[in-house]
């Protein structure tokens, strides 16, 4: 990743931080009804999302997906047409131009969430089906 991406990330995560900061500062101070203090709710709060600010999530999903880079490669676009247009055909997939390593590649790329399980579950799918299994 180059240096001037690497830099307007940075700088556009502080800028979200600080904005989460500010936002958090103008709330009222919480009220503690069980008497515990911070180190002693910590575990409570284990496993429990933050509540961050829209901008902050926003630049940390921007930041997440440029380190994990675009999801489909240009050099992903001549294998797709291919299996569009020989998909029902009885000539079949050109396997030469990597299309499931494409998928792969698009599977690895994607942020976790529905569409990566769903994904991931045709290609497990795919795999399973493909290897032969003992009678």
């Amino acid at each position: 990743m180059s240096r001037i991406v690497d830099s307007a990330m940075n700088a556009a995560m502080s800028a979200g931080q600080m904005a989460d900061n500010i936002h958090r500062s103008f709330r009222g101070l919480p009220a503690s009804m069980d008497g515990l203090s911070d180190a002693q709710a910590a575990p409570l709060m284990e496993g429990k999302q933050h509540d961050e600010g829209f901008l902050l999530r926003a630049v940390k999903s921007v930041n997440g997906q440029i380190r994990r880079g675009l999801p489909i490669s240009p050099s992903a676009i001549p294998s797709i047409i291919d299996a569009i247009l020989h998909a029902k055909n009885s000539t079949g997939i050109d396997d030469r131009k990597l299309l499931l390593e494409h998928i792969l590649a698009f599977m690895s790329r994607l942020p976790p969430g529905p569409l990566q399980n769903k994904v991931q579950d045709h290609v497990i799918a795919l795999f399973y089906d493909a290897l032969p299994h003992p009678p």
